[in-house]
């Protein structure tokens, strides 16, 4: 069999030129598209790193914000219960107060109470023994009771001690005024009885003013700008309330009382 060379140099050039032509037309732009798919691929895979790599940060961000803020809330309510428990206290304070002020109040309202009852125990007192002792006089002696507290009274000023005497004398100025308070109005003749007494015993005339003082219930006061000088049957009544202990048996009632 005779080889045909010129058929198989053209087959070789034929698939040479086919060779170029697939390497320039085929293989080029094949591998091209696969560097090209490959490089997108990477870039993605980039990109899905970095939002990875972002949302972790994110995360971390988010979770230590979320401590931040547990943190604060914490704070928070534990700075709500301090003040919660300092408004507590402080109310409790104030409520301690009125109330202490409150019982501080009725007690001395009841001690007022207790003060104008005792008063007018009194008052009544004075005036039933007073009424009697009038009563009595006047039915004995056919003398009033008026009268005779003008006499005792005048003996009293002549019995003073020596104290006392000097202290009416030095107190006593002439021409001034010397007021004399009774429960009711003297008569002439006591008034002059009085007046004579004073003059006698301090040798000064003062100019006498008469007044009426309903709480003497029966009594006479003499006084001159700083000096007092009184007698009247409250004086006897009050040692009766002593020896009577009206304080006591009031304490003891509203004690059972309350």
């Amino acid at each position: 069999m005779q080889i045909d060379w010129f058929t198989v140099i053209a087959q070789v050039i034929n698939f040479l030129i086919l060779v170029c032509l697939l390497k320039r037309f085929l293989y080029k732009p094949v591998l091209k598209a696969i560097a090209d798919r490959e490089a997108r691929i990477n870039k993605q895979l980039a990109e899905a790193a970095a939002s990875k790599a972002a949302a972790e940060g994110e995360y971390l961000l988010y979770k230590e914000r979320n401590v931040e803020f547990d943190a604060e809330r914490e704070k928070a309510l534990e700075k709500v219960a301090i003040d919660m428990e300092k408004e507590k206290q402080q109310l409790l304070l104030q409520a301690q107060k009125e109330s202490q002020t409150l019982r501080i109040k009725l007690q001395n309202d009841l001690k007022a109470e207790q003060h104008n009852i005792l008063n007018e125990v009194k008052q009544r007192i004075q005036q039933t023994v007073l009424g009697i002792a009038n009563k009595t006089l006047a039915d004995l002696g056919n003398t009033n009771l008026e009268t005779q507290i003008v006499s005792i009274f005048i003996q009293r000023l002549k019995h003073l001690n020596e104290t006392e005497a000097h202290q009416l004398i030095q107190a006593i100025q002439p021409g001034g005024n010397l007021v004399v308070e009774t429960a009711y109005n003297l008569n002439e003749e006591q008034k002059k009885q009085l007046e004579n007494t004073i003059r006698e015993m301090t040798g000064v005339h003062p100019v006498f003013q008469y007044e009426i003082d309903k709480s003497l219930i029966s009594g006479i006061t003499l006084k001159m700008k700083d000096y007092k000088l009184s007698w009247n049957t409250t004086d006897y009544l009050n040692d009766l309330q002593k020896h009577m202990n009206f304080n006591d048996v009031a304490d003891k009632y509203w004690g059972n009382e309350q």
